[in-house]
């Protein structure tokens, strides 16, 4: 949160000097020397804007990978019912229960247990 408070600060720094040389420039009134800070602003402005698109973009690459490894482990782990209708007796409850055909554990399995309680 900090490094993203920092960024903010920083960016309104760069900001207001380029408000003030904008300003001079619709009057008219820019020197020479302004136009070169005028443009170095805008091209900081710009970088900083494409390095955010590009974090942004791998983010989403990162968090649709995640999803896929997440869907890969949830198709590991299904419930016997689900996967063929079959469930086994369970002495606890006297009834029968579905349990994981993947490491044969009542349902929901420990790892799917663990996947839904995260936030």
């Amino acid at each position: 949160m900090t490094h993203h408070v920092d960024d903010q600060v920083a960016r309104w720094a760069r900001r207001e000097p380029l408000l003030a040389l904008l300003s001079r420039a619709t009057r008219g009134v820019l020197l020479p020397e302004e136009g070169a800070l005028l443009r170095a602003a805008v091209d900081t402005e710009l970088a900083a804007a494409e390095r955010a698109e590009r974090q942004r973009d791998d983010a989403r690459r990162i968090a649709v990978a995640l999803e896929n490894q997440l869907a890969a482990v949830r198709g590991l782990h299904v419930d016997s019912i689900t996967a063929s209708g079959v469930v086994r007796f369970n002495p606890d409850t006297g009834g029968d229960t579905a349990y994981c055909t993947h490491d044969s554990q009542n349902w929901p399995c420990a790892t799917i247990r663990a996947i839904e309680e995260q936030p």
